[in-house]
Formats: C-alpha cells, structure tokens, sequence
C-alpha cells in the first residue's frame, strides 16, 4: 500500500506486519521469543557488523529493522528519496540474513542484566512488579514490566534465533505501506526486488491469544517497601466487552475526561497527588476487552483520601455522564492533534495499519471531525459503566516500610 504525500519533501516511511508474533510461544520459550529481536539487532546483519553496519551508513538517511511483538511480525524503516534502495537492502537482509554473534551476544546481555539488576530496590517498581504477579495470578506467561537480571540468562540465542525465523522466513501474508514523497515509477522496481524477491512460502499469518487473563472479581493488596513517606496507588479495571472503534473513542475520551477531574478535584483542591492519571483502552486482540488503570502517586498521609476520592469522581460520571464542559475540552483536544497528525507521514503510516491489521473503518478517519463531535455525554456514560462494573476490579498500595 503507497499514499504519496507532499507533508515532507524528503521522508518516506516504511513499515510491515503479518499476524502472528510471540503469543504463539509457551512459557519454556517465553524470554527467547520475547528478547529474540532485541538480541537479533545486537549482532548485526549479513556481513555487517554494528560498527560496520554504522560506518556504512554514515552520512545516509536509511534505516529498517524488521522484529516481533506479541501478535504480530513488524517492519519498519525511514528514508531519504536519495537513500531509499539502501532502506530496501536494510529491510531485506534482516529478512534473509540474519547474523549470528555469541561474543555480541553475551556482551549485550551481561550489560543488560548490569543495568536492570538494581531496579528492584526501587519500591514503586516492586510495588508494579508485585502488582502485576497477583493481577495475573502468577501466570510465568504474563507481560513483564520491569526485567530482572536472572530473565536474560535464560534466553537461549539458538532458540531465540530459531523463532524469530520462524515468524520472518515466510513473507507470505506480510502487508507493506510506503507514505511519503514517492515516485510510483522509481519505487517499482524496488519493490518488484526487494519485497518480490523475499521468501514465501504461502502460510497464512494468524493472531494468536495466549489464554493469559487478569484475574475476575475484587481484590486488594497492600505493599511496604521503603523509608521514604511515599505512596503510590494502583487501581486496574479489566473485563470482556465487544470491540467497535466508537467504543474505543469513548473508551479513551472517558480516561482524558477523569484527567481533568483527577487535576481538579484531587490534586488542586485535594492537594494529595503529585501526578498520575487514567490511561485506558478497549482492544480487538487478541480477544474484545477493556482496561482501565489509575495511578495516583501520593503521600501515605493521603492515601485513604484518594482512594475514596477517585471512585467517586468515576461514580459521578457513571451516574450523570461527564460534564459538557469537560467533554468539550476533550473534543478540542482531539481535533487540534487531528489538524496537526492529518498532515505527519507517521500519523498516516499508523492509520493505515489499523485499517489493513484491525479492519479498521477508513471512513471514520476521513470523518473524524464529525465523528468527534457528535460523541454524546450519554455515550460516555455508557462506556463508563462498561469499563468500571467493578466486576473485575484490583486496588494495590504502595506504604513505606512500618
């Protein structure tokens, strides 16, 4: 897929995905599917290495990197027209010609696990570590915050090359997008040899849900770590909910709505917080679902504060919907980055991911400004009574050590 644009005289961006990714793996697999592309891209490709690699491309403006995530294989790359059959070659050679560096390697992962070692004496970040273990239940398959050191000796470097092959051998079934200032007539044969000639073999790519859940019903956990009068507040929302693209408008508009409320009424009248906030989505993979996470770093002095102030700012708007003026702020919000994004190369490259992976509607980015405004105060009160039905509800507490 190419969109040919004049947004910048001298960028083109690059970027590829087939279904598929590091779910697709148990959890004697979990660190060296999950690290794989990170340790792939220390050792270079073909015949480069790092240094060489760098050196080489000195004074050009090209990069490709090709890796994995959890549902899917990913592309991506920028370049200058000038440089653009180099970003081609950078792209093709991490398909083809991966390289294999054990000294790099062990290089790489003894300074990692140097650098990550300590991170643990942080008690916010134990706290989140510790959160994330009882939210999930303990399941080994559950995302990781923070890396601990004793992760990255259990990646195996032949395994971990083996599964990143295993999802980039085959191109079949990749989806390429090229936006930028594009010359049709120069650019096919690049990709006639560049993408035409990379390896398929015609499987079909496929999101993959690993089965790895929050846990259901209400649960609570107080956490002591430190000596400083710190606290820090943790509530996740999370449960099931059909996915549509207005529900997850609504979704994310409801999270910035509690922002400014969170600004409002905890931290300038209450005065108990030093930041934090309601971030939130309802996602499409790899199952229809929701989460809703606050997080209110504070005093322990102020902690029983908030955590019956913040339930009832959510309750007001569960019961009343938001206040026009705060959803009006929201709107305008939007359509100023919207002004701004409808002419960024990347926004566009973003956007036409979401419509080739999630069958997004393109018809709601062309309409975006009147979809925007016509979101109702009662569409998010809908959502907020989906996404808080404190079916599924977690409250942690970070208190300093008694």
């Amino acid at each position: 897929i190419i969109k040919n644009t004049n947004f910048k005289q001298d960028e083109i961006i690059l970027t590829g995905f087939k279904k598929g990714g590091t779910n697709a793996y148990g959890v004697a697999d979990k660190f060296s599917a999950n690290y794989a592309t990170a340790a792939i891209q220390q050792m270079g490709i073909g015949d480069f290495n790092p240094v060489d690699l760098r050196k080489f491309l000195s004074g050009k403006t090209a990069n490709a990197n090709v890796g994995l995530n959890a549902l899917s294989a990913r592309v991506s790359g920028n370049s200058s027209i000038k440089d653009l059959e180099t970003m081609f070659q950078l792209m093709y050679l991490n398909f083809t010609q991966i390289r294999k560096d054990e000294a790099l390697f062990n290089s790489w992962r003894e300074k990692t696990k140097s650098q990550v070692q300590f991170m643990m004496a942080d008690p916010t970040s134990a706290f989140i570590d510790s959160v994330i273990k009882v939210m999930y239940a303990g399941n080994p398959l559950a995302p990781s915050v923070f890396p601990v050191a004793s992760d990255f000796d259990q990646i195996n470097l032949d395994r971990a090359i083996e599964i990143y092959k295993e999802q980039i051998s085959d191109a079949n079934d990749f989806t390429f997008i090229m936006v930028g200032n594009i010359d049709l007539n120069s650019v096919k044969p690049l990709l006639a040899n560049y993408i035409g000639g990379l390896p398929s073999k015609g499987k079909k790519g496929e999101i993959v849900d690993n089965g790895v859940r929050t846990i259901t019903g209400q649960k609570d956990l107080k956490f002591y770590k430190g000596k400083e009068p710190k606290s820090f507040i943790f509530s996740v929302y999370s449960g099931l909910a059909p996915y549509s693209e207005s529900q997850a408008m609504h979704t994310e508009m409801l999270a910035e709505i509690l922002n400014i409320k969170i600004i409002e009424e905890l931290r300038e009248k209450i005065g108990g917080i030093y930041g934090g906030g309601v971030n939130g989505s309802l996602s499409k993979f790899p199952y229809e679902g929701y989460s809703m996470a606050l997080q209110l770093p504070c005093g322990p002095e102020n902690v029983e504060k908030l955590s019956a102030a913040a339930p009832a700012e959510i309750e007001k708007i569960k019961q009343n919907g938001p206040e026009q003026k705060d959803l009006d702020k929201v709107k305008k919000s939007l359509l100023e980055k919207y002004a701004v994004n409808i002419k960024d190369n990347r926004f566009w490259s973003g956007a036409l991911q979401g419509i080739y992976f999630s069958a997004n509607d393109p018809n709601r980015l062309l309409n975006y400004t009147n979809i925007v405004g016509e979101v109702s105060i009662e569409d998010i009160k809908k959502i907020a009574n989906i996404v808080f039905d404190n079916k599924n509800r977690f409250n942690g507490v970070l208190f300093p050590e008694q």
